[in-house]
């Protein structure tokens, strides 16, 4: 919601500007299962077919198109994943050295082709603080995964750790499995930021600097450390904060390696794996993202009150528990006819873009697999990661917050009363809502950018509260922050999926009157809906009379003599 400079690649089409995620309500228990599984297929199939239009949907492609970013030997026992390594590196060097906040605060509203020239120029002069080469081989590759270990030196705060190789992915325990060159890697990473790497390095490629100005813009172990660092006001130097950075990259890690992530990223450049990861963080300004999810976890977690180092690594795994969440699958009966005859198979949907939230609890398992939890989901959905679609039962719109990525509801079918009604909507219209964000980064978001606030989020919402009427409580700016008349903002959206002559376009008038009056007896009214209804029953005079009976104050006590 709030960028620090213009985005590219696809994030940069018009289509998507704005999106937001949809929480899809249904009492029918078939539809979560059917819904989740094609709109998945669908957003895979459009992926695949982009980057290899000969694709065949197979088990075999699918298990083919994964785990790109790994940590292999090859030929004579070469370390293969060092630059994947890198990649998930919290470098301090490269993260202070270009930040794109500070670019955006120097130059406002710029893109990327200017953000990455004034990284390149920035991270230029860095070069001279590394070793000069002594080995014979030309155009050494090894110096972009060497180069941002040696900038930060020695540092045996963060290489010092005897487990760091353990503690770095977090307890993710695919990583210890046997064959895993992971600590191998680790190892070899602490002898290089030591200087004992063998054979010494040769002739530096000449695009070295273009590759660490992207590492200082893409690479989500130097954009983590930053986002840590802004909400618990730690140093880049700290080594728990650079534990806990490497901690979110290991997550994000998970991610990119995914058949779906993996798909997107062929189909977006030809270009090494990891570069593409660089490139497509950078074009989806991972940056902000990260900062904007930070500030949200810090307060959705409880950990405002919490030591900062205590925070870093709460926040840390918080993110790792959303971008943790595995594609589910959904089964299906396909029927066919062949020689007359009716012939049924079992095929299966994988459940990633679109994910259901039912009784059961994700998708179907397979031999030795276990579902999603639904506190997973919750915590996924609750991310700017995917599942970017919830599709749930009466199971969700009870009790439960969706709003920090989502203030769209979209109605299946509608409930049979409005109190049901209320309640789904409920589900998107909370503290510090998407919605609300949008809205507040549109208004005040350049100003808390260039402000000295350390979080631009937390200034931004400061900057609000100096919206706030004298009449207005203090639910401004944290739960109510419409757009200003004229302006285009973002506002909570209710999408009614109902055909064309369906029984249920009369339903939705009745619920909506219904609901005018419950909203009414509690004090919460939607002045359109209110009014529409008391307007067309009572007319202005009793409309008006009867809600000044009715009406109850909930807001705080301080501000009910301005009310009055």
């Amino acid at each position: 919601a709030l960028p620090y400079h213009e985005l590219g690649g696809a994030y940069a089409r018009h289509e998507v500007e704005g999106l937001t995620k949809r929480l899809v309500f249904s009492a029918w228990k078939a539809v979560p299962r059917s819904v989740a599984g094609l709109l998945s297929y669908l957003a895979e199939r459009r992926l695949t077919l982009e980057a290899d239009p000969t694709a065949v949907n197979s088990p075999q492609r699918r298990a083919a198109q994964r785990d790109r970013l790994t940590f292999a030997s090859g030929e004579r026992g070469r370390l293969t994943g060092m630059p994947a390594l890198a990649v998930l590196y919290p470098c301090t060097t490269l993260a202070i050295a270009a930040d794109p906040r500070e670019f955006a605060r120097e130059h406002p509203d710029r893109s990327i082709t200017e953000l990455t020239t004034w990284a390149t120029a920035r991270i230029a002069a860095l070069l001279e603080r590394l070793p000069a080469p002594t080995g014979d081989r030309r155009d050494d590759e090894r110096w972009y995964w060497a180069a941002p270990l040696l900038l930060d030196a020695a540092d045996q705060g963060f290489w010092g750790r005897r487990d760091l190789a353990a503690a770095w992915r977090g307890g993710d325990s695919p990583a210890a499995a046997e064959g895993s060159g992971w600590q191998d890697h680790v190892d070899l990473a602490a002898e290089t930021a030591s200087g004992n790497l063998t054979p010494p390095l040769g002739s530096m490629p000449n695009d070295l600097v273009d590759v660490l100005a992207l590492m200082a813009l893409g690479a989500p172990g130097v954009l983590a450390m930053r986002a840590l660092a802004r909400v618990t006001g730690l140093g880049y130097d700290d080594a728990d904060l650079r534990l806990a950075a490497g901690q979110v990259a290991w997550g994000l890690r998970s991610l990119f390696n995914s058949p779906e992530a993996t798909a997107l990223l062929r189909a977006s450049g030809t270009e090494t794996f990891w570069r593409e990861v660089l490139r497509h963080s950078l074009d989806g300004d991972l940056q902000a993202v990260l900062d904007e999810y930070a500030h949200i976890l810090l307060e959705a977690e409880g950990l405002l009150d919490q030591p900062p180092v205590q925070a870093a690594y709460l926040v840390a795994a918080a993110m790792m528990r959303a971008l943790g969440l595995r594609a589910s699958r959904v089964n299906y009966t396909s029927v066919s006819t062949a020689s007359g005859r009716i012939e049924t198979s079992s095929e299966r949907l994988y459940t990633a873009f679109a994910m259901r939230f039912g009784d059961d609890e994700g998708g179907d398992r397979g031999a030795g697999e276990q579902p999603a939890r639904r506190s997973q989901l919750r915590e996924a959905f609750n991310s700017p990661f995917w599942p970017f679609a919830l599709i749930s039962t009466s199971v969700g719109q009870e009790g439960l917050d969706f709003h920090p990525y989502c203030h769209i509801v979209v109605h299946w079918n509608l409930p049979n009363n409005p109190v049901d009604l209320e309640q789904r909507e409920g589900r998107v219209h909370r503290y510090k809502g998407h919605a609300i964000r949008k809205n507040v980064a549109r208004r005040h978001g350049a100003a808390a950018i260039a402000g000295p606030a350390v979080d631009p989020w937390s200034a931004a919402f400061h900057l609000a509260t100096g919206d706030r009427l004298p009449s207005d409580s203090e639910l401004v700016p944290f739960w109510i922050y419409p757009p200003l008349p004229g302006e285009r903002g973002a506002t909570i959206e209710r999408h009614v999926l109902a055909l064309p002559l369906s029984r249920e376009l009369g339903r939705l008038d009745s619920l909506r009157n219904a609901l005018a009056v419950y909203r009414l007896a509690f004090g919460q009214a939607r002045q359109e809906d209110v009014i529409d209804h008391l307007l067309t029953r009572l007319g202005p005079e009793r409309a008006q009379a009867l809600a000044a009976e009715l009406r109850i104050d909930l807001r705080p006590p301080g501000c009910r003599s301005a009310f009055a």
